[in-house]
């Protein structure tokens, strides 16, 4: 079994996109600027931009991360068995879907029910497809793809199932990322000196969608080219 083998190959994709999202996250362009009292409290956090990255953008990519191998746990469970019903496992991999935890409030009840039925068929159809290589009997990574996949299926298994970010790119409108802060706890100095200093939420969705999908999709080329060295 290559279990460890496919744990490992999914660690590796998910922490390059990481890295690279995290590289490319403009913080500036994520959390803007304003002529508020509450708007210049968010434009002096953005001045300081290793705070914001420190106790915002770090944290949030982690908990992305995380929960994408997480979820990646549970959809090795239902891989491993071959007679399993998805429906069994779908609540807990839902659990730790990052997507699917912030979706907006204010959406639909219908329009959360399809969001939420694609986000499971995303996640059933990569177990399904990481089943072959689950059977190999390689240890590692690369050589059990080669060993159970033609080049045309391990170019589908990772344009076509690796492509986590989907969602975001399908439904633009439906999820909110947020952070609330006190500035109080992360500023001293004239604007807060002696002021009533409420939390701040502070959205940053359009650049997490941003970052998320551009790194997925500079990941997925990198694959791609590894595919094609090692189909040649």
């Amino acid at each position: 079994m290559t279990r460890d083998a496919l744990e490992k190959g999914f660690e590796t994709y998910v922490s390059d996109i990481i890295s690279t999202a995290y590289e490319q996250f403009d913080v500036t362009a994520a959390f803007g600027t304003g002529t508020t009292a509450s708007g210049r409290l968010v434009s002096q956090l953005v001045k300081n931009n290793a705070l914001l990255d420190r106790k915002v953008v770090q944290p949030a990519l982690e908990s992305y991360e995380t929960d994408v191998l997480d979820q990646v746990q549970v959809l090795l469970d239902y891989a491993e068995a071959p007679d399993a019903d998805f429906a069994d496992y779908s609540d807990e991999a839902l659990s730790h879907d990052t997507f699917y935890q912030q979706l907006r409030e204010d959406l639909p009840a219908e329009r959360k029910r399809e969001i939420r039925d694609e986000l499971v068929e995303q996640q059933r159809r990569l177990a399904a497809a990481a089943r072959p290589i689950v059977e190999a009997d390689e240890d590692e990574f690369w050589p059990a793809v080669e060993a159970t996949l033609s080049r045309d299926e391990a170019e589908s298994l990772v344009t076509e199932h690796f492509a986590f970010t989907d969602p975001l790119r399908d439904h633009p409108d439906a999820f909110r990322f947020t952070e609330t802060v006190n500035p109080a706890k992360l500023l001293a100095g004239p604007l807060t000196l002696g002021m009533p200093t409420p939390s701040l939420t502070l959205d940053y969705t359009d650049e997490v969608r941003r970052v998320l999908t551009e790194a997925e999709q500079d990941t997925i080329e990198r694959v791609l080219d590894e595919i094609d060295r090692r189909y040649e």
